[in-house]
């Protein structure tokens, strides 16, 4: 189980995507598009643009802002730490661009793929 990794190839769409200038981004971060470029996602952004999972690690002096996204498919994504997640539970942007537990009005852009205990640190999802 690696972060960013896909663990499940049906309907399985990745593409490359270009990073904002000056933004960091972790392999396994949750990911949207703010009009100049991606960044890590929040749940503001995820309103106006669809989210997706980083397949590479993006440094803020990279020449390279070029880096490979999940559009769609199963995959394993950065998870808030604290909560326990179980299977097929909604899930929406927390902090730091790692997936939550979807509450009241929060843009909902999967689903858990599989349990995950509170301390853990990745969950497998589908979207």
């Amino acid at each position: 189980m690696s972060l960013g990794e896909v663990f499940r190839t049906a309907h399985y769409i990745s593409e490359p995507v270009i990073a904002k200038n000056g933004v960091a981004i972790e392999k396994g971060e949750l990911v949207c598009n703010d009009g100049a470029g991606f960044v890590r996602a929040t749940n503001t952004l995820a309103a106006t643009s669809a989210v997706y999972v980083s397949k590479e690690n993006v440094t803020t002096t990279a020449l390279k802002r070029k880096f490979n996204v999940v559009m769609s498919g199963a995959v394993w994504a950065k998870k808030v730490t604290g909560t326990a997640i179980k299977q097929g539970q909604k899930l929406s942007v927390g902090a730091n661009g790692a997936c939550k537990i979807a509450a009241g009005t929060e843009i909902v852009f999967a689903a858990a793929a599989f349990d995950a205990d509170a301390a853990d640190t990745v969950i497998a999802i589908r979207f």
